[in-house]
Parts: structure tokens; C-alpha cells; sequence
């Protein structure tokens, strides 16, 4: 099991060791070898034409996305229905997920 990083919010967060009923922002998703994790998103926090630009992306809650580059100071890489989507570092916190 990857050892756990410190997520902004000064908590220890493992992806894949939290209980599936406790989200997540996509922010705090840093354990090492967290690449390829599939997440479920729950919702997006926000004002609204920032959760309205994630849907359209098809970030939407109750959706499959799948992590390919975990997050970090330039952002994360997520893949959701076969579309490769970047996110700069400021939107990765309106998406909450769960590992699945």
C-alpha cells in the first residue's frame, strides 16, 4: 500500500484506504501510485457557471472518471466516457469523488 501524502487541508488522505462514504475533493487525491484509480464524482462545489462549464465537460455527478495523472501543483489529468479532460489546479477542488 502506497504511503499517504498530506492533502491542503492538513489531512492525511489515502485514496484508496478512505471509507467509500467519505468524498473527497479531486484536490486531495495525492497518494503515490493513485494513476488509473477510478472515482465516482458525488458533486461539484461552486458558483455556477463553473459547475455548468464541468458538465459540459462531462463532469457530472454520479459519473465514472478515471485518475491518469494524479493531482499536483500544475493540475490532474482525468479521463471520463473514453475523453481525456486536464484541470488546472484551480478547478480540482469543486469536483468531490469517491473512490470506487
Amino acid at each position: 500500500m502506497p504511503a499517504p501524502t498530506v492533502a491542503p487541508e492538513g489531512r492525511s488522505v489515502d485514496a484508496r484506504s478512505e471509507t467509500r462514504s467519505t468524498p473527497l475533493p479531486l484536490a486531495a487525491v495525492r497518494c503515490a501510485g493513485a494513476d488509473g484509480l477510478l472515482l465516482h464524482a458525488l458533486a461539484c462545489t461552486g458558483d455556477d457557471p463553473r459547475a455548468q462549464r464541468l458538465a459540459l465537460l462531462g463532469l457530472r455527478p454520479g459519473c465514472t472518471l478515471q485518475l491518469l495523472q494524479r493531482p499536483g501543483r500544475r493540475g490532474a489529468v482525468v479521463g471520463v466516457s473514453g475523453t481525456r479532460i486536464a484541470l488546472g489546479p484551480e478547478w480540482l477542488g469543486l469536483l468531490q469523488v469517491l473512490p470506487r
